[in-house]
């Protein structure tokens, strides 16, 4: 299977989608007894996963009103106040949809990861890594040095540090290193609220996104790819196809479960499974 170096990858929505198909309509259904899994496919529960996915990509927008903590009526007679109000809210809606994304699809990579992996490690991303490098080794799908790229470098300096020191020298791994290390500063208080930086009657009530957004997302984007390399690696053997039962947007027709997830987040026509090459590095 090709992919082309031009290759655009799908919305985060859509990526989501795709997977929660995959495992719903190819994976769910499968009896295969794999190498790298201790017990037979059909016996995983895999709906602990496909909830979190199906809760993950049912969002389409979030609402704040970040004024309603106030009591002195200000937005009524001070137009600033106002302008600044309606700023915070949009950029706030933004904020607690990518945190709640981030969060439901974390959860089915922790999910995941307790029905897959064998092992112990100090957090599940620990179990899984060890599980990945001892049954696989190096596995990179196409994009994502990209966007492990531009996380790492939007990310708090406190999260950059941590990263840092757990990774050492191994880099194989960093972008689920880098999406723990996040949540706990995201979900354990040490992230602040985001406010808009430019505001104001010439700002039309456009607000641009702020880096702590657009770090979420790419977050979003990296546990996506988490999942689906842990995927990959416990069906890399195994000779369940796709489409047994129904064509599923986004899914290879007849392919190998495996194949199937190395082109899963980009767009039909930016691949070719008819040729061999592979794309995946070990």
């Amino acid at each position: 299977m090709y992919i082309y170096n031009n290759a655009v990858p799908v919305s985060e929505r859509e990526h989501i989608a795709r997977l929660w198909r995959l495992i719903a309509r190819d994976i769910f259904d499968c009896e295969e007894k794999l190498p790298n899994l201790q017990k037979s496919v059909g016996t995983i529960d895999w709906e602990a996963v496909l909830g979190p996915l199906h809760i993950a990509s049912s969002i389409e927008a979030l609402s704040a009103n970040t004024d309603y903590v106030d009591d002195t009526g200000s937005v009524m007679y001070c137009g600033s106040v106002a302008d600044f109000e309606d700023m915070h809210s949009e950029l706030m809606s933004q904020h607690i949809k990518e945190l709640t994304i981030f969060v439901w699809v974390w959860i089915a990579f922790e999910k995941a990861t307790d029905l897959l992996c064998d092992g112990s490690a100090r957090s599940r991303a620990g179990i899984a890594i060890k599980f990945m490098r001892k049954k696989a080794g190096k596995v990179r799908l196409y994009g994502l040095e990209n966007v492990e790229q531009r996380a790492y470098e939007l990310a708090p300096p406190i999260v950059r540090s941590k990263v840092s020191k757990t990774i050492k020298n191994e880099r194989a791994f960093l972008f689920i290193h880098l999406c723990r290390e996040a949540r706990n500063y995201l979900l354990h208080g040490e992230s602040s609220v985001p406010l808009p930086k430019d505001w104001g009657p010439a700002t039309e009530y456009k607000v641009k996104e702020d880096d702590v957004v657009i770090f979420v997302r790419l977050l979003i984007r990296l546990v996506l790819f988490a999942l689906q390399t842990l995927l990959f690696v416990v069906f890399q053997n195994g000779t369940h196809r796709t489409s047994a039962i129904m064509d599923s947007v986004g899914v290879p027709r007849d392919v190998l479960v495996q194949d199937a997830l190395r082109v899963l987040h980009l767009n039909e026509k930016d691949f070719d499974q008819m040729q061999a090459e592979f794309d995946l590095l070990y």
